[in-house]
């Protein structure tokens, strides 16, 4: 998925990798080419797939994408922005309310704050609490993912940390349920934003 981060231009080799129209005969626009190159960083389909010729598409850099996937060394997913309307407040719940640990809660310029906290379990992503700086920043308060569950906790006790957390005043969605892949039940923090809480099946 980096690929699809990394370009701002394709051009079929031949034509000049600049932001101007293909030449007449080219056959495809340069939004078709781009649609295909996202279609293919995506699922991985060959460019025949998609009727362009093998190695028609490059990157502006010069960049394969086949290439770019086999020297990327992208380890892992580390830290995850979260805007909040207060530090402490959105740090108690999620240390408190959730058992995170703080990772990092130090004094930056212009009296803002870098708070990192962290499930206990695991080397997953943390949370980087960021309170909101602008109107825009605000409206985005608890609809990041646009009402839609955006994260998902993953427990090897769900009685015990539903119980908990309940206890510790967390208001969950709905009453727990037995899917297929496991025990799962959503939860919100303060502002909105939705969480599976969940225990996969043993395999």
């Amino acid at each position: 998925m980096a690929s699809k981060i990394a370009f701002c231009m394709v051009a079929p080799i031949g034509y000049p990798a600049t932001p101007t129209a293909p030449a007449p005969g080219a056959g495809f626009s340069v939004q078709k080419k781009l649609f295909c190159e996202i279609l293919y960083s995506i699922v991985g389909k060959s460019n025949d797939q998609f009727g362009l010729k093998s190695g028609e598409l490059r990157l502006k850099a010069g960049i394969n994408i086949s290439n770019a996937r086999q020297h990327m060394v992208i380890q892992s997913l580390f830290l995850v922005t979260l805007v909040v309307d207060d530090y402490d407040r959105a740090k108690a719940f999620y240390c408190d309310g959730l058992g995170f640990d703080c990772l990092q809660d130090e004094l930056q310029p212009e009296g803002k704050r870098w708070v990192v906290v962290k499930p206990r379990g695991g080397d997953g992503a943390a949370f980087l609490l960021a309170q909101a700086a602008s109107e825009t920043q605000r409206a985005a308060i608890g609809n990041q993912t646009g009402g839609r569950v955006g994260f998902f906790l993953k427990t090897d006790d769900f009685a015990r940390d539903h119980a908990a957390m309940l206890a510790a005043g967390v208001r969950f969605l709905e009453e727990p349920r037995h899917e297929v892949y496991g025990t799962v039940a959503v939860f919100a923090d303060p502002y909105g934003n939705t969480f599976d809480l969940i225990q996969h099946t043993a395999a």
